[in-house]
């Protein structure tokens, strides 16, 4: 699919404010399309500009997915599932970009990109992350890339496919391989590995 240069510069670009003066420059020279309309609205939930707050509701989403990955079982799992599926929808505001049909579909899959970018890079940056266990010693680029392609595989492929009805967080896990082919180029096929889609 080909992007205009100035969504690939907002797609890839993890400060806020950087991002928002991208986006208030394109909306300035385009006007209010319908996709920058949603990607206004969707800048705005998502950083919490409507309720005052400093939270990034999309890293949210992201880390209850992660704990879900973790705890779908047990005696109350599939009502805690629901309810925190409900609650990963809510923060993702997948409801509100539905309304905007394949448009919406698209400035969906361009902040999960973004998302993902983020995640990789706060774990690349994390020294307890990228440690061995108990702090000793940081692990080569191979193994880190290794680390963080099980944990999007678990997140972005397994549990979205566990926990999604008709494919709804496909554009999830397509946005994920994506941003994960861009940073680790040689090493997608981590993100099929163990899971009988090794490429």
């Amino acid at each position: 699919m080909e992007r205009k240069a100035w969504v690939v510069s907002y797609m890839r670009e993890l400060d806020r404010k950087k991002r928002k003066a991208i986006l208030d420059q394109a909306i300035l020279e385009e006007g209010l399309s319908p996709e920058n309309d949603l990607r206004r609205q969707l800048f705005e939930a998502r950083y919490g500009l409507q309720s005052g707050t400093e939270v990034d509701h999309f890293v949210r989403g992201w880390m209850s997915m992660l704990y879900l990955g973790n705890n779908t079982r047990g005696l109350f799992a599939a009502r805690r599932t629901a309810r925190e599926k409900a609650s990963i929808r809510s923060d993702w505001k997948m409801d509100l970009a539905e309304t905007f049909g394949s448009t919406g579909r698209t400035v969906l899959y361009e902040e999960f990109y973004n998302l993902v970018r983020l995640y990789i890079d706060l774990c690349r940056n994390d020294r307890t992350y990228s440690s061995y266990l108990l702090g000793l010693g940081t692990m080569n680029e191979g193994s880190l890339a290794a680390k963080i392609a099980r944990d999007i595989r678990q997140t972005a492929f397994v549990t979205a496919a566990e926990i999604g009805e008709n494919s709804e967080f496909s554009g999830l896990t397509e946005a994920a391989e994506e941003a994960f082919a861009d940073v680790y180029p040689d090493d997608v096929h981590l993100l099929h590995k163990g899971a009988g889609k090794e490429r």
